[in-house]
């Protein structure tokens, strides 16, 4: 049978997997074994699936994304989401807009200790969003806020789709979670920007809040309540930095001085690690299952010429870097209406990582780019993974309309801060390359 056949067939075969609800990982792990079957026979193709999953089982370098989960998992239950948010609250809360502003700061502050968006996003809406509908939001307004800025914790190390990531292109984990900075920073700004500015023009958005006037020295004190997030993120994010710390043992150290500090309030207890790290083995099985698939899908792929074929299409075209970036912006902004963020980097970075390595562009500077795309199908229906997290938490009378109502500016934000990113590639590219190693 002609590989391209073959490779039709196997992609038709996923897409109606996927459409009866099969999990994304079983779906790809069955069609690539059947698809490299076809190629190098049954025998091999199993011995296949069975090294795969046995170098995902030992391999030293996957240890790190429990250990962030894990991470992630502790400082929710930990209490310390809600010190930020409260700290920033009085800080910036009589900005136009200013609660909404301080959660999308609480987001990225609450981002260096978590690896997950939709974590951030949960905690943060818990602690917020009935915060600011007490004092007169609009409940879209309230909850489209933190459920679009929790897309800034997945962008701040520690960031789990980075590490997802590297681990399907290869590249450098520390690198990539350094490289989230940047754009994780511009993220932040051009959403508190975008805060005010629609307050500004909608006033009925959010009330301007009539409080006693604080002495600024005062409000600032309050910035003590981040103390355990800026001395978790700052030992993390500067010892792998400056070469003292590898991610996993960066990993292992916050998980460490997190627990010493729920356990010092008193937030956490032994029996409630215990079912957190029963969440971790869960959550990882399900990554790894995935993982796995993907792997065994990108060889079937392959096998089947895909790989080169998209070479040859790319180098007929004869796109500039900026132009093959913008290409690949709009076609994940596409598939983010579909895929979940994992499927879609697991999918498509093994046969697209040949692609800009050919075409010369900074690896780093594309696996930003992707990564910020990928993310806003976080926020954009009909998979909103983001939305559909906050919904669960929400309060009674907030729909998945209302949260989706409430993205939309932020996915207009989104794309413009990827934009800049794509002409300003220094923003996700000049810390990584400072790096001492």
């Amino acid at each position: 049978m002609d590989t391209l056949y073959v490779c039709i067939l196997g992609i038709i075969i996923l897409l109606l997997f996927l459409s009866f609800g099969f999990y994304v990982g079983l779906a790809l792990l069955f069609v690539g074994t059947i698809g490299v079957a076809i190629f190098t026979g049954f025998r091999q193709s199993i011995s296949l699936m069975a090294t795969t999953a046995l170098h995902f089982s030992i391999d030293p370098s996957f240890v790190v994304l429990p250990i962030f989960v894990l991470m992630g998992s502790v400082a929710m239950y930990g209490g310390i989401g809600e010190a930020a948010y409260n700290s920033l609250r009085r800080l910036i809360g009589k900005l136009p807009g200013g609660l909404g502003v301080a959660s999308i700061f609480g987001c990225a502050a609450f981002g260096t200790i978590c690896s997950s968006s939709a974590v951030t996003a949960i905690v943060m809406s818990k602690i917020a969003s009935p915060q600011m509908r007490r004092l007169g939001y609009e409940k879209s307004f309230a909850y489209g806020i933190v459920t679009s800025a929790g897309m800034i914790g997945m962008l701040i190390p520690p960031s789990m789709l980075a590490i997802v990531y590297a681990l399907a292109s290869g590249d450098s984990v520390g690198k990539l979670l350094m490289a989230g900075i940047g754009p994780g920073m511009l993220l932040s700004i051009i959403f508190s920007l975008g805060v005010v500015l629609m307050v500004k023009l909608r006033p009925s958005l959010a009330p301007t809040l009539d409080e006693e006037e604080i002495p600024f020295w005062k409000r600032l004190s309050a910035l003590k309540d981040l103390w355990a997030i800026i001395i978790v993120g700052l030992i993390m994010i500067g010892g792998i930095y400056a070469g003292v710390f590898t991610a996993n043992e960066a990993a292992s150290f916050g998980v460490l001085v997190l627990l010493i500090i729920s356990f010092s309030k008193r937030a956490i207890t032994f029996r409630k690690i215990w079912n957190l790290l029963l969440e971790t083995v869960a959550t990882m099985g399900m990554v790894f299952l995935l993982m796995i698939g993907s792997k065994i899908f990108a060889l079937f792929m392959t096998l089947a010429g895909v790989a080169q074929f998209l070479v040859n299409v790319v180098t007929a075209i004869n796109l500039l870097p900026w132009q093959f970036l913008i290409f690949m912006m709009v076609i994940y902004l596409i598939l983010g209406c579909f895929f979940d963020t994992f499927s879609m980097i697991m999918l498509t970075i093994p046969l697209i990582r040949p692609i800009v390595d050919y075409i010369g562009i900074d690896p780093i500077w594309f696996a930003m780019v992707a990564i910020m795309t990928i993310e806003v199908g976080l926020i954009t229906p009909p998979i909103g993974f983001n939305v559909f997290s906050v919904q669960t938490v929400a309060e009674s009378d907030v729909t998945l309309t209302d949260i989706f109502k409430g993205t939309m500016p932020f996915v207009l934000m989104s794309v413009i801060s990827i934009v800049i990113v794509i002409f300003v590639p220094q923003i996700a590219t000049f810390i990584p390359n400072t790096m001492l190693k």
